[in-house]
């Protein structure tokens, strides 16, 4: 396997890190609550939540930041 999943994977195992995948739909009902959500709206779902973003990307890593948080430490989350 190549590209950036692979680099992400192979990094995760070499510092033994979990990975979680999830779906790009999934991603955008869970930070949005739509799946079908456009750029627009993952980039006002950052601002709401309090992240200074710049670009849709930077609002895509922080919606993994708030997933991951969630699987891994949802109490502290919801505090």
């Amino acid at each position: 396997a190549y590209g950036s999943a692979a680099i992400c994977e192979a990094l995760a195992h070499r510092y033994g890190a979990t990975c979680i995948e999830i779906a790009p739909t999934s991603l955008k009902k869970f930070f949005t609550g739509d799946g079908r959500a456009d750029k627009a709206a993952m980039m006002h779902a950052a601002r709401r939540r309090g992240f200074t973003i710049h670009t849709e990307h930077e609002a895509d890593g922080a919606a993994c930041w708030l997933h991951m948080l969630a699987q891994v430490a949802p109490r502290r989350l919801a505090a």
